[in-house]
């Protein structure tokens, strides 16, 4: 749980936009990473459309085939994969293989 006491800050979702967040197409770092998740994180409940399939996405959660979050972290799937079990393990997310796409859910996300 986040230390309140700490205070917040806000970042746009337009800071990917910035050319300072992907310096020279240079992988991420953990922490840039993380920032990632939280940043595709829905903020609201969404319907989508996935194939024929309707998926709800609740807020703290987002879907996206691994090959997408890879390449945009410019990691090698086998990197984001070995950090995704990671953050399973220090229970910071939970992940759903959902036919070609992954579904994360950022636990605490309310609390971000």
């Amino acid at each position: 749980m986040a230390n309140l006491n700490r205070g917040y800050i806000k970042i746009w979702r337009d800071i990917e936009e910035n050319p300072m967040w992907n310096n020279d197409g240079k992988p991420f770092s953990y922490a840039q990473a993380f920032i990632q998740l939280l940043l595709w994180a829905n903020y609201t409940e969404e319907k989508m459309i996935i194939g024929s399939q309707l998926v709800t996405l609740k807020v703290g959660e987002f879907i996206k085939s691994q090959r997408e979050m890879a390449e945009s972290m410019n990691w090698s799937q086998s990197t984001l994969n070995r950090w995704l079990k990671k953050l399973v393990a220090m229970n910071q997310i939970r992940i759903n293989s959902e036919s070609k796409k992954t579904r994360v859910s950022l636990i605490n996300y309310e609390d971000r």
